[in-house]
């Protein structure tokens, strides 16, 4: 005996939907952390270019 399931479209839909949204909240909270690690880099340069021009 075989089995076949069916999924409403409307079911489908709003699984792919709320994927996406997943995937849309992971990817901000990501370039929010890329963000963060280039201005603290930002910040390092400025802090530490004046010690390496000064050093040379």
């Amino acid at each position: 005996m075989s089995r076949q399931f069916t999924i409403d479209p409307a079911t489908g839909t709003r699984v792919i939907a709320d994927k996406a949204e997943q995937i849309a909240q992971e990817l901000r909270r990501t370039v929010a952390a890329v963000e963060m690690i280039v201005d603290d880099l930002k910040g390092f340069y400025e802090v530490v270019s004046p010690l390496v021009k000064r050093l040379r």
